[in-house]
């Protein structure tokens, strides 16, 4: 599918599509049509010259994988690493380090709110002005901050992760980059979607700018619930989400989301062990039958980030709410884009859709309970 048939409305969300109006529809390639010949000899037909650096199509060793896809008169490459994806020819250790338990030297979220350095990045973010955003976001934090608190949830501490990101799947069009990746653009990217969902409550973003990864830091280990007793022995463990944050670059109030490979949440909800389950987040909000939602606004803007635990508390009960009201599935992909792109989304006129903090629906909370309970019910008769 050629990424020019790919778009993500901006337009205001009483003028979009309703899912009572347009039923969802899915653009899909049947895998199982195309047989591998015929997919040796189109990557073999490609000009080599109209491709960014090596395009041909690697061993997939299970985590980093690579295939062409055409788009006008020429080929993109589309590249991911999944984790969850196994390969018998894979040298890399599986399952993969997402949770860790923690030691004596782990830190809670007000342990976090004490250090100068988390004061200042969080002050930064506070202060954020369009004008020193594209320098602020495309800042590397270094090894001296690993992350910053982001909620905090009845025991679990949300956190922004700065050493690593859960990836998309990244499109690099040879086009758009002139010719080589050198060209791409540092923690900023396209956001397109393979997915249409219809209508959605806020318009979802397009022009992203990479922030962290999610992490919690939790004693649920696992999809399953744990008792009271269980929880009150259990150590604490950090929980690397399959969810990186993304900023919406292109709203006035820089609203912050977490988004998620498709594929990544799919295959990890079909693992039969509950020990590598993903942990429900904001209260099961993201959970769905068929897999975890991809895509969710979870913070009205970048500069709501509080260094306060009780203003975090509300706060987490608000992004529930949130999440609720935004969560989708509509397969992102990240559009790997030319620097020189970057400043013209600071210098456009920005986006005003009103995204004001969500009122608690305690119905909406006592829903998703009922869900979880009910999941794990079937999940034990299994």
């Amino acid at each position: 599918m050629a990424l020019d048939h790919v778009f993500i409305s901006r337009d205001p969300p009483e003028d979009q599509i309703s899912d009572d109006e347009q039923d969802n529809e899915v653009e899909s390639v049947d895998e199982e049509s195309v047989d591998e010949e015929s997919v040796d000899e189109s990557a073999e037909s490609v000009d080599e010259s109209d491709i960014c650096l090596a395009t041909k199509p690697s061993a997939d060793d299970g985590f980093e994988n690579l295939v062409l896809e055409p788009h006008g008169d020429h080929s993109d490459r589309i590249t991911w690493e999944n984790p969850w994806e196994t390969s018998v020819d894979s040298d890399k250790p599986w399952p993969p380090e997402t949770r860790t338990l923690e030691g004596g030297a782990t830190m809670s979220n007000i342990d976090y709110d004490k250090l100068e350095i988390t004061q200042k990045t969080v002050k930064s973010y506070q202060d954020l002005s369009r004008e020193k955003a594209e320098k602020v976001l495309s800042t590397w934090h270094g090894p001296e901050l690993r992350a910053i608190p982001l909620f905090d949830a009845d025991g679990d501490d949300y956190r922004i992760n700065f050493t690593s990101r859960a990836t998309l799947y990244s499109v690099y069009c040879p086009t758009r980059l002139e010719g080589t990746d050198s060209n791409a653009a540092l923690s900023f990217f396209e956001l397109t979607v393979r997915l249409s969902t219809g209508h959605h409550a806020i318009p979802l973003p397009k022009h992203v700018a990479h922030l962290g990864n999610l992490q919690v830091r939790t004693k649920a280990h696992g999809a399953k619930p744990r008792t009271k007793s269980e929880l009150a022995k259990a150590p604490y463990c950090s929980e690397m989400t399959d969810y990186t944050i993304i900023v919406d670059i292109g709203h006035e109030d820089m609203p912050l989301w977490i988004v998620s490979p498709r594929g990544r949440l799919d295959i990890r909800a079909g693992l039969e062990n509950l020990e590598l389950r993903p942990m429900p987040i904001f209260d099961g909000s993201m959970v769905t039958e068929g897999g975890d939602h991809d895509i969710a606004c979870i913070l009205p803007s970048i500069r709501d980030l509080s260094l306060d635990p009780e203003r975090r508390q509300a706060m987490y009960r608000e992004a529930c709410e949130l999440v609720r009201q935004t969560r989708a599935t509509v397969d992102p992909y990240e559009g790997i884009v030319h620097q020189k792109e970057i400043k013209g989304w600071f210098q456009a006129e920005p986006d005003r859709w009103p995204i004001p903090p969500a009122p608690v629906s305690y119905f909406g909370f006592l829903w998703d309970a009922v869900v979880l309970v009910w999941d794990s019910f079937l999940l034990g008769r299994d």
